[in-house]
């Protein structure tokens, strides 16, 4: 009679069966942070450009037109602190020992999903459990290649999304600066 393999380990709870929720949850959390802080600082530079109303009568049913001194000066520093405000609240903000605020998630995921794969297929081959300990396999060339590249990429991730948002805030700033004369207005 041959000896039955061994499912492999399910967790508990049907609706997470990676047991990463906790995980997703404190990094969803972080990136919510850091969107709202990057949002105020970004509400912030914006209300420093100087407002100027052009017709403030509240007599008229005209709607009010605002005029706004974006000069070259203002745009020029508005897009510097703009640019310093997305570094602070996405590339910065690292934790000791790690190169990004996100290495803390990206680690402890790559170790739960490393820990769980080695238990389940030392589970079902006594082989395989005999000769790969957790140890073994995390410090295996194969796998530290892995990691790292999973690293690289999500470095790309969040350094690609900083400067896509840098592009799309300069176009942003560049369209406000470019003047426009009124209509009717002699040259």
């Amino acid at each position: 009679m041959a000896d039955r393999v061994p499912n492999p380990i399910i967790p508990g709870n049907p609706r997470e069966r990676t047991g990463t929720a906790g995980l997703m949850r404190r990094a969803f959390a972080e990136i919510n942070r850091r969107y709202r802080g990057l949002a105020r600082d970004v509400l912030a530079v914006f209300d420093r450009i100087p407002v100027y109303a052009a017709n403030d009568d509240k007599g008229t049913e005209a709607p009010t037109l605002v005029r706004y001194g974006a000069t070259p000066q203002v745009l020029d520093q508005t897009m510097v602190d703009l640019q310093a405000a997305l570094e602070r609240w996405i590339n910065d903000g690292r934790v000791s020992g790690h190169v990004a605020w996100w290495s803390i998630y990206q680690e402890e995921a790559a170790q739960l999903g490393t820990a769980q794969s080695a238990a389940n297929l030392g589970n079902l081959s006594a082989a395989y459990a005999a000769a790969r300990s957790l140890e073994t396999i995390v410090f295996s060339e194969p796998y530290r290649l892995r990691a790292s590249i999973a690293r690289v990429r999500s470095n790309e991730y969040w350094t690609g999304l900083t400067a896509q948002a840098r592009s799309d805030l300069a176009g942003v700033i560049g369209r406000a600066g470019r003047r426009q004369e009124p209509e009717g207005r002699a040259h």
